[in-house]
């Protein structure tokens, strides 16, 4: 089978699926060298494993495959510990709630000044997979007082 047809082979198995057709963003894969790449935003880290899997199984075994996809728990995670490893967010990272659709990440903050919350959109800004960072001031409020 040549090249663009086992691409195209792939990219249709991904159509076939309503989970990766409705939980992913930009979804690719490209002929880098003698093997395949896939490259694009998921939901999950099952949407990763689900598209990577079906590029195996539509493919030839003999062919090698590498999945770049990258998942919002990743961005999450990777997210958290970047927060966490900078000295003056140690306070603040408690206070931080972090979510990513599709690789943009919104920072839902508790009360953080403003220079606070410029200090973690800057340090999210240009990490690796992150699209867009939104911020997000939430309020505490205490029922029964």
């Amino acid at each position: 089978m040549d090249k663009g047809k086992l691409i195209r082979v792939v990219e249709e198995a991904w159509e076939d699926s309503d989970q990766l057709r409705h939980g992913s963003l930009n979804l690719k894969a490209e002929w880098d060298g003698n093997r395949i790449v896939l490259s694009g935003y998921v939901r999950s880290n099952t949407l990763k494993a689900m598209a990577g899997a079906l590029a195996r199984h539509a493919t030839d075994d003999e062919i090698p495959l590498e999945n770049r996809t990258i998942s919002d728990e990743e961005i999450e995670v990777a997210v958290a510990q970047k927060l966490a490893e900078i000295p003056e967010m140690k306070e603040m990272v408690t206070r931080v709630r972090i979510e990513s659709y599709l690789g943009e990440v919104t920072l839902h903050t508790v009360e953080l000044s403003e220079g606070e919350v410029q200090k973690a959109v800057s340090a999210v800004y240009d990490m690796p997979g992150v699209r867009k960072v939104h911020t997000e001031a939430a309020t505490t409020h205490v029922i029964g007082a």
